[in-house]
């Protein structure tokens, strides 16, 4: 006796032609973080300046003036050259236009990226009753345009020195308005760019001065 099991449908699979787009779409700050700290990165390891004025340089060489592991190197200037930050051909890597244009704004990518990047990551906990306060990074390394100095105040900031806030049972907390800014650059909004190009102490990160 033979017995044949019919299925009451076919297995159907259901495609959301939309979901790629929106995919697209959803996760765009998550690129746009990857790129800020990319950027950083090739700043605030050398690559950036080994590549400024120079012809395209063999990505082995660049590997070796650089103390670099060859292969890690190419894998994150690959990823750079997706995003037209540097351009790849035979090996050899060079800075795009648009990098090129990056370098007057060196000093916020040092300040923000560099220097807030483990600050944001406390946020979550940070909001938790009783936790304390977050702590920004106070020491950056960069090329002459952010001081290693403690956190400072805001300039309308009507309490004097010392103050801060006092917790349930009276106690004083430390203070929530202090913040580092770029060096030579004004505390609200910078000044524009003047003179020649560069940062440097007591200069703007477009090579003006401050006032």
């Amino acid at each position: 006796m033979t017995t044949t099991t019919t299925l009451a449908s076919p297995l159907r699979t259901t495609v959301d032609p939309s979901f790629e787009l929106r995919l697209v779409e959803a996760i765009r700050p998550i690129t746009e973080h990857f790129l800020a700290v990319g950027i950083h990165h090739l700043f605030d390891t050398g690559i950036y300046d080994a590549l400024a004025d120079r012809p395209p340089v063999p990505i082995p060489a660049l590997a070796d003036e650089l103390t670099m592991d060859v292969d890690r190197l190419r894998g994150f200037l690959l990823y750079l050259a997706n995003e037209d930050i540097v351009q790849l051909a035979d090996d050899r890597v060079a800075l795009t236009g648009r990098a090129r244009g990056l370098d007057e704004f060196r000093a916020w990518y040092t300040f923000l990226i560099g220097g807030y990047a483990t600050t944001i990551q406390q946020i979550g906990g940070a909001l938790a009753r009783g936790a304390p306060d977050l702590h920004p990074q106070r020491r950056v390394r960069g090329r002459g345009q952010l001081r290693d100095q403690p956190l400072r105040r805001h300039a309308d900031d009507p309490r004097p020195a010392g103050a801060g806030r006092r917790d349930r049972s009276g106690a004083a907390r430390p203070r929530l308005r202090q913040r580092a800014v770029p060096h030579g650059v004004r505390q609200g909004r910078p000044r524009p760019a003047g003179g020649r190009g560069g940062a440097g102490p007591g200069r703007l990160p477009g090579g003006g001065r401050p006032g």
